[in-house]
């Protein structure tokens, strides 16, 4: 791993050395004003950015608020990137158990090959989602972290293990509230406790940030929270969400967007539906991914960088295989595989971008290149009817299945 982590900094230090990390110095903004007693809604950064999370967010950053900014930035990276390598490293022992010997020819050799955790690392850098995550300073890989330490397999074997289940999440949804669809995901695919948890520590930190921060937190329960303007345009490319897509497509009259919000509700229940049915068939990563990708989809604003789920989502579909037996594994394994490597393109190439202007509503509405400025939506569209497919096959019920995976026996998830 020591020369994946070489190539990490020289590709980090790339990535953040030439500007600063606008969004970065938002967070740090946030506890500075912590610490000063300031305005948490009203201040903002020199290049006139507010800040837009929760006061508990800043609360957390105020560490960050007492060393230099240089200093600061650097560190923030540095946590960024590992939590990106501990995510990989969890994900890859995942889809690659020690006693599955199904999976060990084709993606999945190559994957137990001693070179994959490195090129693995910088594939993941190479994304869109991530580099722009890493470029403006954004807090979406730790967050993705701490729910899957939560929601997915092999947190028993990492230094998380010590904290109910549950809390990450929590925190996560505390941090930014779009991440608490995982804790609706938690409680309908059965896990209740951990789901308990979750919202437990969810109002617990709130609670902290009202007894640290009263005025903030008045302020922005207040309606701060329910203000998009200080988000941004939904208009905006980087809006990849079903929001963002619809009205650049269709405009925002008002009978327009009463359609757009019944299309967002059917989508959010869809979405919640197969990720649970996925759950309770044996395939709690696929669920977890099901229920990440119809998050983006369904919030108001889901930035280009908050794609960063493409990373496990499209890992998992390379490795994935029907197992089935009529003789067509090998050709819907190439299918995956094939649709994986076309994602990985797409994130890669963010042609979201590609077409200009990208801060009003779409110039040519009927313009066949309005698909490269919704890329994502659409890649999370077919990457929901794809995780439908897998949900419908049959074969998920084999109990050798089971047997493959045994975290899935130690939590009692049956077919």
């Amino acid at each position: 791993m020591t020369t994946g982590v070489v190539a990490a900094l020289v590709v980090l230090a790339v990535m953040i050395a030439p500007q600063p990390q606008t969004d970065f110095a938002v967070y740090r903004l946030g506890g500075q004003a912590v610490w000063d007693g300031s305005a948490l809604y009203q201040v903002r950064t020199a290049a006139g950015l507010p800040f837009t999370y929760p006061p508990i967010a800043a609360v957390l950053f105020t560490p960050f608020a007492a060393i230099p900014l240089g200093v600061a930035e650097v560190v923030w990276a540095a946590l960024t990137v590992a939590a990106l390598i501990l995510l990989l490293s969890r994900l890859r022992a995942w889809l690659i158990p020690p006693t599955d010997t199904a999976r060990a020819a084709g993606v999945g050799r190559a994957l137990g090959s001693r070179w994959a955790p490195p090129l693995l690392l910088v594939a993941a850098l190479a994304t869109e989602p991530v580099r722009s995550t890493i470029i403006f300073g954004q807090v979406n890989i730790l967050l993705m972290l701490a729910v899957w330490l939560d929601a997915g397999p092999g947190r028993r074997s990492t230094p998380f293990a010590r904290l109910p289940p549950g809390a990450l999440t929590g925190l996560a949804a505390a941090v930014k509230l779009t991440p608490l669809i995982f804790v609706a995901y938690l409680w309908l695919a059965g896990r209740r406790r951990v789901a308990i948890a979750a919202a437990g520590t969810f109002l617990a930190a709130h609670a902290v940030a009202f007894a640290l921060a009263p005025a903030a937190s008045r302020a922005y329960w207040g309606g701060v929270f329910a203000d998009p303007g200080r988000i941004g345009s939904v208009t905006y490319a980087g809006n990849q969400s079903l929001s963002g897509a619809m009205t650049r497509i269709w405009g925002d009259g008002a009978s327009v967007v009463q359609i757009h919000r019944l299309v967002v509700a059917a989508v959010a229940v869809a979405g919640l539906v197969l990720a649970v049915r996925l759950h309770r068939r044996g395939e709690p990563v696929a669920g977890l991914l099901a229920c990440a990708v119809t998050g983006l989809l369904v919030s108001p604003i889901s930035w280009s960088h908050h794609w960063v789920w493409a990373v496990p989502t499209l890992l998992w579909l390379a490795t994935h295989a029907t197992h089935g037996t009529d003789g067509t594994d090998g050709r819907a394994s190439r299918r995956y595989v094939g649709a994986a490597l076309a994602g990985y393109v797409l994130f890669v190439a963010s042609p979201v971008w590609w077409i200009t202007p990208h801060d009003q509503n779409w110039p040519h509405r009927r313009d066949p290149t309005i698909l490269l400025t919704n890329a994502y939506v659409i890649a999370g569209v077919v990457l929901l009817v794809t995780l439908a497919r897998v949900a419908g096959r049959r074969d998920l019920y084999r109990p050798s299945r089971r047997m493959r995976h045994p975290d899935l026996v130690r939590r009692g998830v049956r077919g």
